[in-house]
């Protein structure tokens, strides 16, 4: 039961990482866009926040930094 929910949240972390770069990449995304894709997040990290810690996060940080440099070079 827990491997389930685990991988239930991984999948909506891997949605909302997704998102984010999505719209990192989209050069007409609005500020209204912004504020919407901000507030999905909160809902979203609020059920992610359940099983994933600090260690989580910080790798989240790292691949999505990682994600946005390769891209610029």
């Amino acid at each position: 039961y827990q491997q389930a929910e685990l991988n239930k949240h991984a999948n909506v972390l891997a949605n909302v990482i997704e998102e984010v770069l999505f719209a990192l990449t989209s050069k007409g995304f609005s500020i209204m866009e912004w504020r919407d894709l901000c507030r999905k997040i909160g809902y979203r990290y609020h059920e992610v926040n359940i099983y994933c810690g600090v260690e989580h996060w910080k790798l989240v940080r790292d691949v999505l930094v990682g994600s946005m440099s390769s891209g610029t070079k």
